[in-house]
Protein backbone atom coordinates (compact mmCIF):
# COMPACT_ATOMS: atom_id res chain seq x y z
CA UNK A 1 0.00 0.00 0.00
CA UNK A 2 1.08 3.55 -0.63
CA UNK A 3 0.62 6.65 1.51
CA UNK A 4 0.58 8.84 -1.58
CA UNK A 5 -1.83 11.75 -1.12
CA UNK A 6 -4.56 11.94 -3.75
CA UNK A 7 -6.86 14.83 -4.63
CA UNK A 8 -10.61 14.50 -4.72
CA UNK A 9 -10.48 14.40 -8.54
CA UNK A 10 -7.82 11.67 -8.50
CA UNK A 11 -9.86 9.53 -6.10
CA UNK A 12 -13.02 10.01 -8.15
CA UNK A 13 -11.15 8.89 -11.27
CA UNK A 14 -9.54 5.97 -9.41
CA UNK A 15 -12.94 4.77 -8.12
CA UNK A 16 -14.68 5.62 -11.42
CA UNK A 17 -17.30 7.75 -9.72
CA UNK A 18 -18.39 11.38 -9.95
CA UNK A 19 -16.59 13.80 -7.66
CA UNK A 20 -20.03 14.89 -6.36
CA UNK A 21 -20.45 11.36 -5.00
CA UNK A 22 -17.33 11.83 -2.86
CA UNK A 23 -18.69 15.17 -1.62
CA UNK A 24 -21.99 13.50 -0.75
CA UNK A 25 -20.24 10.67 1.10
CA UNK A 26 -18.19 13.19 3.11
CA UNK A 27 -21.33 15.10 4.09
CA UNK A 28 -23.12 11.93 5.28
CA UNK A 29 -21.11 11.41 8.41
CA UNK A 30 -22.01 10.18 11.84
CA UNK A 31 -20.24 10.11 15.16
CA UNK A 32 -19.71 6.85 17.01
CA UNK A 33 -18.05 7.20 20.40
CA UNK A 34 -15.15 9.60 19.78
CA UNK A 35 -14.73 8.91 16.06
CA UNK A 36 -16.34 10.54 13.02
CA UNK A 37 -17.31 8.08 10.30
CA UNK A 38 -18.27 8.79 6.71
CA UNK A 39 -19.80 6.63 4.02
CA UNK A 40 -16.72 6.93 1.81
CA UNK A 41 -12.98 6.60 2.33
CA UNK A 42 -11.32 8.50 5.16
CA UNK A 43 -10.21 11.96 4.02
CA UNK A 44 -7.94 14.73 5.23
CA UNK A 45 -9.05 18.37 5.25
CA UNK A 46 -6.14 20.83 4.83
CA UNK A 47 -7.49 24.35 4.65
CA UNK A 48 -9.80 24.35 1.64
CA UNK A 49 -8.32 21.14 0.24
CA UNK A 50 -9.63 17.61 0.67
CA UNK A 51 -7.01 14.89 0.29
CA UNK A 52 -7.04 11.13 0.60
CA UNK A 53 -4.25 8.72 1.46
CA UNK A 54 -4.04 6.04 -1.22
CA UNK A 55 -3.74 3.43 1.55
CA UNK A 56 -7.02 4.64 3.11
CA UNK A 57 -8.82 4.45 -0.24
CA UNK A 58 -7.48 0.94 -0.85
CA UNK A 59 -8.42 -0.16 2.70
CA UNK A 60 -11.94 1.23 2.19
CA UNK A 61 -12.21 -0.69 -1.09
CA UNK A 62 -11.06 -3.90 0.62
CA UNK A 63 -13.62 -3.39 3.38
CA UNK A 64 -16.40 -2.98 0.82
CA UNK A 65 -15.37 -5.76 -1.54
CA UNK A 66 -17.74 -8.64 -2.01
CA UNK A 67 -16.53 -11.94 -0.67
CA UNK A 68 -15.56 -14.10 -3.62
CA UNK A 69 -16.83 -17.23 -1.81
CA UNK A 70 -20.44 -16.00 -1.79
Amino acid sequence: MSDELMTLDEVAKYLRIERQTLYAWRSKSYKHKSHRHTKGPRSIKLGEHVLYRRSDVDAWLDKHSEDSDV
